[in-house]
């Protein structure tokens, strides 16, 4: 039984052998030792140990100030298709849009897969992007995770104009048709917002909407007021917009604009009439007028008819030429008004002849009465007999033409028979 078993095991050999030493056999058999010599688990087939997935550690979707780093690195780990740490690979970061750099631009992953850098923002405000990729090591092309920042403008370095720059007209006393406004960045030209902004009539009166609060930049950098109101008086008028602080450009800046005569409504008195007067007698000092536009400048019109009445006094009438039109400057001047009624206070009114001017009335005028004229006797002589005195002494008043009296003390009055 023995040698039978013995020739047995000689029979099957040579069935065996030539099945173990085929070359595909022969592959399995080597991986199989290979396999149970390293205790199964930690296997490294040619797929692992390669980078097969990037990921973002780190540092995505920060703020930042243009042409600064930002506060946190940003960082990668790259696995492999067991999502293993590779390290040892190197990774390149690229900035892909929005300027700046990397420091370093490159590095080798550590043992856990991961390597990090420090991402330098450009210069252009708004959204930026850096590229990580993993290089080389059979590393596949596709592999690459992106990082996005956001990037706001520094401190304000220029203030320029933008709307309602110099060279505007408007009737003085209206506001001017394009509202002024600025715009402030850095000094990269980026617009920088939320700063205030605090305009201010500098000269020739008028005002600002709003008045006193100052405006701050929106997200464009740009900062205006609603309104601008020109002075009354016609010329030159200036605003500013000021920012605070040192070292900027075009701070502050200054709008011109020019006040214009608006067009004829209203009359004007720019010399009043004498502020005493005597009854009959001509004003020593006549009135002249002035046709003006509605904020007060004068306007040069001729031929605007201006009648001139009483307007209130204890009752009399006015003499002379009654009516008079303006020259070519606008002046309307009369030459002989006078009052005739009883000694009290007067004024006169001015109006248009065409109702298209607003009128205008005079100051006081204190009537007198006129030169002394005649004498009036207010209580007669009586009691007569001869050799002895009136029992009534005469009484006389001075009147002038008119027949009021005239407070005048030392007139001479002689009686005779």
């Amino acid at each position: 039984m023995q040698a039978s078993s013995e020739g047995m095991e000689d029979a099957r050999v040579p069935r065996v052998l030539p099945q173990l030493f085929r070359p595909a056999n022969w592959i399995a058999f080597a991986i199989a030792v290979t396999a149970g010599g390293c205790g199964g688990s930690d296997l490294t087939l040619p797929s692992e140990g390669v980078a097969a997935k990037i990921t973002v550690v780190k540092g995505n979707l920060q703020r930042g100030v243009v042409g600064a780093a930002l506060l946190d690195s940003i960082a990668v780990r790259v696995t492999d298709s067991k999502d293993r740490p590779v390290s040892g690979q190197r990774v390149e970061f690229t900035v892909a849009s929005g300027g700046g750099q990397v420091v370093p631009p490159a590095g080798n992953t550590n043992a856990d897969g991961r390597v990090a850098t420090v991402w330098v923002l450009g210069a252009t405000a708004g959204t930026q992007t850096v590229t990580a990729k993993p290089v080389g090591n059979s590393a596949p092309a596709s592999l690459v995770v992106t990082f996005t920042a956001t990037a706001s403008a520094s401190v304000v370095a220029k203030i320029e104009k933008v709307a309602g720059t110099d060279g505007q007209t408007a009737t003085a006393g209206s506001a001017v048709k394009t509202p002024p406004s600025v715009k402030v960045t850095d000094a990269s030209g980026n617009p920088v917002a939320g700063v205030p902004v605090a305009f201010a009539v500098a000269t020739g009166g008028g005002s600002v909407n709003p008045s006193g609060t100052p405006v701050p930049s929106n997200a464009a950098g740009v900062a205006g007021v609603t309104s601008w109101t020109l002075g009354a008086v016609v010329g030159p008028n200036t605003l500013t917009a000021t920012v605070a602080g040192t070292g900027i450009t075009g701070n502050p800046a200054t709008f011109t604009a020019t006040g214009a005569v608006g067009s004829a409504g209203r009359l004007a008195i720019v010399q009043q009439p004498s502020p005493t007067a005597q009854n009959g007698v001509a004003f020593p000092q006549q009135p002249t007028l002035q046709v003006q536009d509605a904020s007060g400048n004068p306007v040069a019109t001729a031929g605007q008819g201006v009648k001139a009445a009483v307007a209130s006094g204890p009752g009399g009438a006015l003499s002379g030429q009654a009516t008079a039109q303006s020259d070519n400057a606008g002046v309307v001047t009369f030459t002989d008004l006078a009052i005739s009624g009883p000694p009290g206070d007067y004024t006169l009114s001015f109006t248009s002849q065409n109702t298209t001017l607003a009128g205008v009335t005079s100051a006081k005028i204190t009537l007198l009465a006129g030169a002394p004229a005649k004498l009036v006797v207010v209580t007669p002589p009586a009691g007569a007999s001869s050799g002895a005195a009136l029992t009534q002494q005469p009484v006389v008043q001075v009147e002038d033409v008119a027949g009021s009296p005239v407070l005048q003390a030392n007139i001479p009055v002689t009686a005779a028979l």
